[in-house]
């Protein structure tokens, strides 16, 4: 195929240089980024310092604006769909409700006037958990015995999908020679410019909120959101 395309014909984008437009103003200083807009209050989450445990008490010092999953009564987990594969859905609930299941897994938010009032808060914010044994590996979660994660998933096993090619059973066996690879794959994570961060500006006289995040996906966010809500 050309990359040029042919009069007449139309033209076609394959083989083309396409240029980005969103460098200038990255470049010299004029783009906006979440952290560029102005925020009335800020927010700060306490996170779980251990990978397993049960959450007995949050402590958070007198006058404190403190919210923790006792105060989202009616907010619905955060639940990944899969339809196949017999998938089972696992809620992660929008904070710790008596058991912290990762480290870092956020457990109170703290809500002040300033992004440093809102840090001091936090560190001052104590977390009483009883650890339990974790599940780190994922060969040893489906060993006889391992620690349950999730109710919701017997075994840890939340999904199980096999694919076979018609004939793969008799070409399998009259294979002459057959070679085994074990293959890791790593742990991936996006790393965007800006810290994950949210924005949320409430508009009085529409009862709107814009929400302005550090997300590739703004539709399914928006979606996830009304759909916990």
């Amino acid at each position: 195929m050309s990359a040029h395309g042919t009069r007449g014909s139309g033209m076609t984008w394959v083989g083309r240089a396409i240029r980005r437009l969103e460098d200038p103003a990255l470049i010299t200083g004029r783009g906006r980024f979440t952290g560029d807009l102005p925020a009335g209050h800020w927010v700060r989450f306490v996170r779980s310092s251990v990978a397993a445990g049960t959450l007995t008490k949050i402590s958070a010092p007198e006058g404190a604006m403190v919210i923790t999953a006792a105060d989202l009564k009616g907010v619905k987990d955060i639940t990944p769909m899969l339809h196949k594969f017999g998938y089972k859905p696992v809620g992660q609930p929008v904070l710790a409700n008596g058991r912290v299941r990762f480290l870092g897994e956020p457990v109170a938010a703290v809500i002040a006037p300033s992004e440093e009032e809102a840090e001091d808060i936090a560190d001052r914010v104590e977390l009483l958990i009883e650890e339990t044994t974790p599940v780190v590996d994922a060969r040893a979660a489906l060993e006889a015995g391992a620690p349950q994660v999730h109710a919701a998933a017997p075994g840890n096993v939340i999904l199980e999908g096999k694919v076979k090619t018609a004939e793969f059973d008799s070409t399998w066996n009259n294979a002459q020679k057959i070679i085994k690879v074990e293959a890791r794959s790593r742990r991936q994570n996006a790393t965007p410019m800006e810290p994950r961060g949210a924005h949320a500006a409430y508009d009085v006289s529409t009862g709107r909120i814009t929400l302005t995040c550090t997300a590739q996906m703004p539709h399914l966010t928006r979606t996830a959101i009304c759909d916990v809500l």
